[in-house]
C-alpha cells in the first residue's frame, strides 16, 4: 500500500541519517536551547571530549567545562541566536581529562531557534604543524639576517677602500 511505501521511504531515510550520523569522522551533537540540555551526540564527539559513553556524555557534558576561554562560548551562543548560526570558528578546547586540543567549529539552529546542531573538527595536528611551519619560518629569517649582516661587513669594507681609491687616484701606486 501508499502508506507502507512511504512508511518504508522514512525508516530507510532515518537509517540512512543515523549511519552518516554515527560513522561521521567528525563529532556532531544536537543541545536544546530551551533547556540547555544535550539530545544527541555521535560517537566522535564521545571521543574527542574523553567520555566513556554517550550515555555519559549526555548525562555529563557541560559546554563550558571544555571551553579554555569560556567566554567564548558565550559569545558563540550570542551570534547563533542573532544569525541563526556559527559560522567556522577556531576553538580551544580541552577534554574531560584536561588536555588541551584545538577545533573548527561550526553551529546551526533549527529555524524555531530551539535546537543547536553543531559540527566540531579536531585541527590539534593541523595546528601543531602551523606553530612548526611559523618557528621554520622564523629560523630561516633570523639565519637570513646572520648571513645578510656577515655577506655587508666585507663588502662595505671592499667599497670603502674603492672610495678612497677613487677619492685619491691622482696619487702613484706607491703612495698608494
Amino acid at each position: 500500500s501508499p502508506l507502507q511505501e512511504i512508511i518504508h521511504q522514512l525508516e530507510l531515510s532515518e537509517r540512512k541519517y543515523r549511519d552518516l550520523f554515527e560513522n561521521s569522522i567528525v563529532a556532531m551533537f544536537t543541545t536544546d536551547l530551551r533547556t540547555d540540555t544535550l539530545i544527541d551526540v555521535n560517537e566522535m564527539g564521545v571521543t574527542m571530549f574523553g567520555y566513556k559513553s554517550k550515555k555519559d556524555f549526555i548525562r555529563n557534558f557541560k559546554p563550558l567545562n571544555h571551553f579554555v576561554n569560556p567566554e567564548v562560548r558565550q559569545k558563540n551562543y550570542e551570534a547563533a541566536q542573532k544569525d541563526g548560526k556559527v559560522g567556522v570558528q577556531y576553538q580551544h578546547m580541552k577534554k574531560l581529562d584536561g588536555t588541551e586540543f584545538w577545533v573548527r567549529l561550526f553551529v546551526k539552529l533549527t529555524p524555531d531557534r530551539s535546537l543547536a546542531q553543531a559540527v566540531v573538527i579536531d585541527i590539534t595536528e593541523q595546528k601543531k604543524l602551523e606553530e612548526e611551519k611559523e618557528q621554520h619560518i622564523d629560523s630561516l629569517e633570523n639565519m637570513l639576517f646572520m648571513i645578510s649582516h656577515e655577506m655587508r661587513q666585507p663588502i662595505t669594507s671592499i667599497l670603502s677602500i674603492h672610495h678612497l681609491l677613487e677619492m685619491n687616484r691622482d696619487m702613484d701606486k706607491k703612495e698608494l
